[in-house]
């Protein structure tokens, strides 16, 4: 099985038990009795390494079990698939707590997106993930480490990026409405074309090119950044902005409609632009 694995994943560099453990999950049909057995067993496994991982990490591996090392070790980063390669996955709800997936690559073959509605990747680690056009809507991303991944048009709809870390993240025509980005790193992401309607910015934090200073996105600058690197192409903002409560700091700033691109440029970037 692992010399199969090996040739099927060129590049992995994590743990061949936890890797195959997923794909067992990942290869069951969906919608049927037992891909809700492989849910199960995937739970009971994860939670299992973790425990263990935990308690060995901690010193505690004879002693009693505690409710909080149970609580604690639910994100620990025990599980490991680096480098992985995963094809036509179509998985809701399933748990990646702290799973540590820096390199992995979701592509396809039969179909023509990844699924993963309602995953939790809480304190996980993606960074260089590539997971473009994903659906990740209501999916769990707090605290989860994001840097450089790709998540091109993926769509994050009603997701939890609170706390994220998604500096440098491709994020190019992403469906991020009604987002939770609060405390999000956001520094050199690429928010061209994304959908940010709705989305709870406050405490967000971006670093604007060329200038050395952090913006709070709860201030007027960083929330004019974002909105000016959301552009549509024909230099308009997405619809959803003046149906939320983003318009009060537009009214506050006086942008209006026919005026997004002058005023956004001139409060945002300044001379920069």
């Amino acid at each position: 099985m692992e010399t199969f694995l090996t040739s099927e994943q060129p590049d992995f560099k994590g743990n061949w038990e936890h890797l195959q453990a997923f794909l067992r999950l990942a290869a069951s049909p969906i919608r049927t009795i037992e891909r809700e057995k492989a849910l199960i067993e995937w739970d009971e496994y994860k939670k299992r390494v973790q425990l263990d991982f935990f308690l060995s990490e901690n010193g505690r591996e004879n002693q009693p079990i505690r409710k909080s090392d149970y609580i604690q070790s639910l994100t620990a980063p025990a599980m490991d698939f680096t480098g992985a390669v995963f094809k036509d996955v179509c998985l809701g709800y399933v748990d990646l707590r702290g799973v540590r997936m820096d390199g992995v690559r979701f592509v396809h073959d039969l179909l023509c997106w990844t699924a993963m509605k309602g995953a939790s990747f809480q304190s996980a680690s993606l960074q260089h993930a590539k997971l473009p056009k994903c659906r990740l809507m209501n999916a769990i991303f707090q605290g989860a480490n994001l840097a450089h991944a790709d998540l091109t048009q993926a769509d994050l709809e009603n997701a939890d990026l609170s706390y994220a870390d998604l500096s440098n993240t491709i994020l190019t025509g992403a469906n991020l409405r009604n987002c939770n980005l609060s405390h999000a790193n956001l520094n050199g992401a690429d928010l061209r074309e994304a959908n940010l309607s709705l989305a709870n910015l406050v405490h967000a934090s971006c670093l604007v090119s060329n200038c050395p200073r952090r913006i709070r996105l709860k201030g007027r600058y960083g929330f004019v950044v974002l909105l000016y690197r959301s552009l549509k192409p024909d230099k308009t903002l997405h619809s959803g902005f003046y149906k939320s409560e983003n318009i009060r700091i537009l009214d506050k700033l006086g942008i209006t409609q026919g005026k997004v691109v002058q005023k956004l440029a001139k409060v945002a970037f300044g001379d920069l632009v």
